[in-house]
């Protein structure tokens, strides 16, 4: 009774300690969960064909969602924020305007590109492209002029002496019509008269408009010479020049026309007169119904082609077989050829992003041999070549039923790609932890019944495994609320498929490893079961990994020396890490997509070299307003506009040329005196009718047909176009948004909000940049919350839950510093890889806490190093199996794959640095206590107490009394555990 007394009175000194309320409760969930698994465990351990039949059968129901599988392809729903002001303005433009262009390029490198024979070269190319023929989606061939941008010819009217001009001479004084075609002041002569004034009989005026042909639109300096190949054919090099520099207008179009600006590399003499250049651009454009887009049928799998229609793209690919065998044709040692089309970029991301699908399917058949090297002994029976099958059908079972049960409610994207991998190495990583603890439970019993035995193997890995799935899934699902519908998609369909992993992992792998540990008893060979070999001979038995962690931890790792080494080591690299996160850049830049090795890729640097300033178009959109009264006002907006040199290049506005217009043939300043609508509507018309005007009649829509001579419809939209400069990140195209959306905002025109607006193509990839830094941030945060959430709920330890977040908290740090060293910066696809990081950070530090807490034998330092010994190898192998998979991935040319492989190498080795040494190092210097209150209980003294331990009491109850707490131990087991004969 003595004992009794003494080891109570230990028991309420340490029931005053405020920590034992929290260990008790510890050490029942841990019991709790312990006996969870250990009877599921049993379950599928004595019904294992069952479990496997009813894993078979649940992938199967789940293979039903597939009915509603859709892979979104349109870019807007893909890359886009939901809800964001671009999507409804992008909307509104599409309703509005109802048609676009889509321009083909061709561009033209040498040490001078004003030479006779590279124009001849492009004279050669235009021609050919002329002549394509292609067949249609109603089965007819169709043409570049029945698919085209069209635009009126008023050539007749402003240049030359053609014999349409000589024909408007009976019409017309005959006094203002020259035949020098540079004769500049008898152009403005002829412009002027042929305006549709009062003076001039608008029946006769219309009647020539309407007859007037519609041309293809295209920007080419052959049109100075009206793509007379004859000509072009016998030109020299001043003829050239002369031209280029002399001429404004068109003389095959009519319309005002800026050959200079195609011109890049250029040299001027001291007069400004260009006398050479180093590149020559040319652009077709094609003629765009919106209400032909069909995304669904004509986007590309990878979601990254523009809007386009079934004959636009057709077309393209047709021109763009003709590019690449004219390339080889005509370039020379200095003549050099590069072309685009509308459906290049699409074309090219789309193909990068699925031709290294062979590289992940030959990472998993790495993966494959790795397993069988890390789970078998080599001998016949004990190579684990059916269990390592069994592990990858696991992942594959658990891919198909998550993307089943996710396709019900969620579309499919083209970054999903990566998840089977992600799939993998989260699968083969609780793989190995199973069979770590089958491994410990094996020598500690060898002659325990296997239903038993597997019982035993779950409730050693169940709650570890647990742990690590649930705070992976938390992660993801945090990610699911993110406001990038891509990223949405993908976060929700990875946690289902972690979730299926979780489930299928401890039934249907527990099931096939019980039938593989029946044949291992039999003497089955490991490949071929049917063959029975008598003698189990083991060739070798892999143990260097568990010696080698031995050897470095008890040697090393967890010497005095050793952790000052780990704790510097820590330190520095935090640090270092932390000044490289400062320095880290917001960017993104789509020709990442492109391989460097294609057509595209080399066009596209060709052009950023050569037209540095050409960068991204944009316009201000004006829907229904009331344009009389406001026009002061706009006009006013677009001259600020236009006066922002500084951010914007070739700038296109209706407005100057409308005022200069009316005040010349119609004596009003419209800034000043307010129009009538009658009188708007009229003179809109005729000024869009006009050579003044002509050019701007693609920046309008009206709710009826433009007919000449009568007054304009209701303006339904409106443009004022430009270029923004050549921007390299958002520290300088955000606060040039900025400035033009704030000249909007202050001109005051009195509409609503969205009927004027800011718009351009680009701005999708400018409003994802930003608000990516801030998703980010906001996604890792609430992960890091939930993570450590359901670490504190499943380990119930707050002090190892707190080392463990401290551990991944340092881990995505160094992530983040090495991602920038490495040349990385934030996007969307590193958005994705470092909501993935949080999930793989946190197992292995983990999988380390949580097995240091079911040790309860000896002190901090040889806990650590039982905690190593047990798991370290699995953990170590789960991180090799990774690096394994995605060291393929580093060839890739896909800027997806390859971001991938640079993250995730980082993340698994700053993963298994602060999760395997440093969190060990931290744990043998704190010592938490275990879930097992036995044998090491600190007191206020800080000398060791011996307790009795509960787990091995049959029979226990708590007994609350006034003055603390009181624990029954049986006398006998009392007896046995503290040395006493029974």
């Amino acid at each position: 009774m003595s004992n009794i007394s003494l080891n109570n009175k230990r028991l309420q000194r340490a029931s005053d300690n405020k920590r034992s309320k929290l260990e008790i409760f510890s050490y029942h969930v841990s019991t709790y969960i312990g006996n969870f698994f250990y009877k599921l465990g049993l379950c599928v351990a004595e019904n294992p064909y069952k479990t496997i039949t009813f894993s078979f059968i649940f992938v199967l129901i789940s293979c039903i969602g597939f009915l509603n599988f859709f892979q979104e392809r349109d870019p807007l729903k893909l890359w886009v924020p939901e809800n964001s002001q671009f999507l409804k303005d992008t909307k509104f433009i599409i309703n509005n305007f109802g048609q676009g262009i889509r321009a083909q390029s061709v561009l033209i490198v040498a040490d001078d590109v004003l030479r006779p024979e590279v124009i001849q070269k492009l004279a050669v190319i235009n021609k050919e492209f002329n002549e394509i023929e292609v067949k249609g989606e109603d089965g007819k061939d169709f043409n570049f002029e029945e698919i085209c941008f069209k635009i009126p010819l008023i050539a007749a009217f402003t240049v030359g002496d053609s014999d349409d001009r000589r024909r408007k001479r009976d019409v017309f004084d005959d006094d203002f019509f020259k035949d020098d075609d540079d004769d500049s002041e008898s152009k403005k002569k002829l412009k002027k008269i042929l305006e549709p004034l009062l003076n001039i009989d608008m029946k006769q005026y219309c009647a020539i408009v309407d007859s007037l042909p519609l041309g293809c639109m295209r920007e080419s300096v052959l049109e100075l010479w009206k793509t007379n190949y004859e000509k072009i054919g016998n030109l020299t090099k001043q003829q050239i020049i002369e031209k280029l520099n002399e001429t404004d207008i068109s003389p095959e179009t009519g319309h005002n026309a800026k050959f200079l600006s195609l011109l890049g590399g250029t040299e001027t003499n001291s007069s400004g007169y260009i006398t050479s250049a180093k590149s020559l651009l040319t652009s077709w454009m094609l003629h765009l119904n919106f209400s032909d887009v069909d995304s669904t049928k004509l986007g590309n799998i990878a979601g990254t082609e523009d809007w386009a229609s079934y004959n636009s793209l057709a077309f393209e690919a047709k021109y763009l077989e003709i590019m690449q065998r004219l390339q080889k044709d005509l370039e020379t040692d200095d003549i050099k050829i590069y072309y685009s089309a509308g459906r290049s970029f699409g074309d090219i991301s789309s193909k990068t992003l699925f031709q290294d699908m062979d590289k992940i399917f030959l990472g998993a058949f790495l993966m494959m041999i790795y397993m069988i090297f890390v789970l078998s002994r080599f001998s016949w029976t004990e190579i684990r070549f059916t269990l390592t099958s069994a592990g990858l059908l696991n992942v594959g079972m658990a891919y198909v039923s998550g993307c089943g049960i996710s396709s019900v409610f969620l579309f499919y994207s083209p970054v999903h790609t990566s998840l089977f991998f992600i799939i993998l190495g989260l699968g083969v990583d609780d793989i190995f932890v199973i069979m770590a603890a089958m491994r410990k439970v094996k020598s500690e019993s060898p002659e325990m019944k296997l239903t038993e035995r597997i019982g035993k193997t779950l409730e050693k890995a169940g709650a570890s495994i647990t742990i690590t799935s649930l705070t992976d899934i938390i992660a993801f699902l945090v990610g699911g609320t993110t406001v990038l519908p891509s990223l949405k998609s993908f976060c929700i369909f990875a946690a289902l498929s972690i979730l299926m992993t979780y489930v299928y992992v401890v039934t249907f792998f527990v099931a096939v490893l019980t039938l593989d540990e029946k044949r291992l008893a039999r003497n089955r060979n490991g490949i071929v079961p049917c063959i029975s070999n008598k003698e189990a001979k083991i060739w070798c038995e892999p143990k260097l990994m568990p010696r080698f962690i031995h050897f470095l931890y008890s040697k090393f790792i967890l010497k005095k020396v050793g952790k000052v080494i780990v704790i510097v080591a820590a330190i520095c690299l935090s640090a270092f890490s932390i000044d490289r996160v400062l320095q880290m850049k917001q960017k993104f830049d789509p020709i990442w997509f492109i391989p460097s090795s294609s057509y595209f890729f080399q066009y596209d640097m060709a052009h950023r070299h050569f037209y540095p300033n050409r960068g991204f178009s944009a316009g201000v959109y004006m829907g229904q307003l009331n344009y009389t009264s406001e026009l002061p006002k706009i006009i006013a907006m677009s001259n600020e506009i236009e006066n922002q040199t500084q951010i914007l290049d070739q700038f296109s506005s209706w407005t100057e040329t409308f005022r200069e217009y009316v005040e010349e043939f119609y004596k009003i300043d419209i800034t000043k005196e307010i129009l009538t609508d009658a009188q708007f509507k009229l003179y809109i018309s005729k000024f869009l009718f006009s050579s003044f005007g002509g050019q701007f009649q693609a920046n309008f829509n009206f709710d009826k047909a433009l007919v000449c001579g009568q007054p304009a419809g209701e303006i339904k939209i409106s443009s004022i176009t430009f270029n923004f400069h050549k921007f390299d990140n958002r520290e300088e195209y955000l606060p040039a948004k900025r400035l033009i959306e704030n000249i909007i905002r202050k001109a005051n025109i009195t509409t609503e909000p969205e009927n004027i607006f800011l718009w351009g193509k680009i701005f999708g990839t400018w409003i994802t940049d930003e608000i990516i830094d801030e998703e980010i941030f906001r996604n890792i945060s609430l992960a890091l919350v939930g993570v450590f959430v359901c670490t504190t709920i499943m380990i119930v330890n707050l002090q190892v839950c707190a080392y463990i977040f401290f551990c991944v908290l340092l881990s995505l740090v160094s992530v983040g510093g090495f991602m920038q060293m490495w040349g990385l910066s934030l996007d969307l696809i590193t958005c994705i890889s470092l909501q993935l990081s949080v999930g793989l950070c946190i197992d292995c530090a983990a999988h380390i806490g949580h097995t240091f807490l079911t040790i309860s034998e000896g002190d901090g330092n040889h806990r650590a190093l039982k905690t190593v010994e047990i798991i370290g190898a699995a953990v170590w192998q789960g991180g090799g199996s990774t690096l394994l998979a995605v060291s393929l991935l580093s060839f890739s040319d896909a800027y997806t794959f390859r971001t991938f492989f640079k993250v995730f190498t980082i993340v698994v080795i700053f993963a298994l640095f602060y999760g395997t040494f440093l969190l060990p190092v931290i744990l043998s210097i704190f010592s938490p206590k275990p879930y097992d209150i036995k044998n090491t209980n600190r007191g206020f003294s800080g000398k060791e107490t011996e307790l009795c331990d509960i787990s091995r009491v049959e029979e226990h109850e708590f007994l609350k009394a006034k003055n603390g707490e009181m624990l029954n131990c049986d006398i006998n087991e009392n007896d046995k555990l503290n040395g006493n004969p029974k």
